[in-house]
């Protein structure tokens, strides 16, 4: 099959060969995104350790009423619950978890709640504005994962759990003695709710909002504006996660260089606008021609880099070559005048660590056969011995 290196008595499992590693999306998930998400949690933990030390210093100056203590347990359940998100926050975690824990901690704000109305004395009922802030707090924290659903789903739960408070404390409050009957009808009066849950609404939007564009902006840090593709440094972070999972489970990495031919003359002649459109195009095009088990990044002007894990350079050559030809196909048109635009790409690609132990070594061997197919006629994929 061509070149043979040491590394092929641990991949050669069949004579087709084989692909290793983790899916595009999962490597970029665990590589650029779980970070946030762990951040995040860890945040969560350390608010939610703040607003246990409340009760905590209402106990210290006055432990008179034992409702106090419930409300000290359950910010130390609630803390000890943040404490196990962060612990699963360094693996992988289902989609709905965070939306779960949304609603677990407007559950605990909204239990408090009950308690305080069911068992609580007059000064206790002075505390449930502080527990309302709480539902606020729980919304803008929300925001923190950048997914605009969590807002959504920390503000629809605390309302509702809000408007179930207010009708309970309502009916309660006939049979409570003295005090505490006019302290629960003034504090669940419901022009008062009505306006809580304005502000819960306004809260919700602004949070939601603000998880959006956290979004938007962690996905420009990370990925090409033009063509969405994997930016340099981006590339760069998962291209080194995924080597450290090639040299612990001994499979082999292709570096492949992809440069579009004569670029520079059709911005030239056709405008930078035209330019842009073929490069998105492209980027479109080597997203889909790759598929899920390459990781594709954009180096800098005409120039895109994408990483395989297959053990066999056949294998290899040919979806590099598939990839060649797509881009050969691809029907892009000037917008202004309607004429067809050639777009070709020339291909080099070497091995990690066939062609060299260095990550530096392997770049600079891809980089000499991406020149070798340009010298050879362009439109064409090198990979040494092998080309097309």
């Amino acid at each position: 099959m061509g070149r043979k290196g040491p590394i092929e008595l641990h991949v050669m499992l069949s004579a087709g060969g084989k692909s290793f590693g983790l899916e595009r999306g999962a490597l970029v998930e665990k590589t650029l995104h779980r970070p946030g998400a762990r951040r995040t949690a860890r945040i969560a933990l350390g608010l939610v350790v703040l607003v246990t030390l409340i009760p905590a210093l209402v106990v210290a100056v006055d432990s008179s009423d034992w409702v106090i203590f419930v409300a000290l347990g359950a910010g130390v359940c609630a803390a000890a619950y943040a404490g196990l998100g962060l612990h699963l926050s360094a693996g992988r975690t289902p989609r709905w978890l965070p939306a779960v824990n949304c609603a677990f901690y407007a559950s605990v704000i909204s239990g408090l709640m009950f308690v305080f109305i069911v068992h609580g004395q007059v000064r206790t009922l002075s505390w449930l504005p502080i527990l309302f802030l709480l539902y606020i707090l729980l919304i803008g924290a929300s925001c923190l994962r950048q997914e605009e659903r969590l807002p959504l789903v920390s503000g629809a739960v605390s309302a509702f759990q809000l408007l179930a408070v207010t009708a309970y404390a309502r009916q309660a409050a006939p049979e409570a003695v003295g005090d505490r009957a006019e302290a629960l009808l003034r504090e669940f009066d419901w022009v008062r709710t009505a306006a809580r849950l304005f502000i819960l609404s306004a809260a919700t939007v602004l949070a939601t909002e603000l998880a959006r564009r956290g979004r938007m902006l962690h996905e420009q840090t990370f990925r090409d504006t033009l063509t969405g593709l994997l930016n340099r440094a981006s590339f760069d972070q998962v291209l080194d996660a995924q080597v450290e999972r090639s040299r612990k489970q001994r499979f082999p990495l292709w570096i492949a260089m992809l440069d579009l031919d004569h670029f520079k003359q059709l911005n030239d002649t056709r405008g930078h606008a035209v330019g842009d459109l073929v490069l998105r195009r492209v980027g479109e095009t080597l997203q889909t021609a790759f598929g899920e088990h390459a990781i594709v990044g954009r180096y800098g002007g005409e120039e895109f880099v994408a990483v395989l894990t297959d053990s066999s350079e056949a294998n290899v050559l040919a979806r590099l070559e598939a990839v060649r030809r797509a881009l050969e196909e691809l029907d892009t048109r000037d917008p202004r005048s309607g004429a067809a635009l050639a777009v070709t790409v020339s291909i080099g690609a070497a091995c990690w660590p066939e062609d060299g132990a260095d990550l530096g070594q392997v770049f600079r061997s891809a980089d000499e056969r991406l020149y070798a197919a340009k010298k050879a006629g362009r439109n064409r994929v090198e990979l040494g011995q092998w080309a097309a």
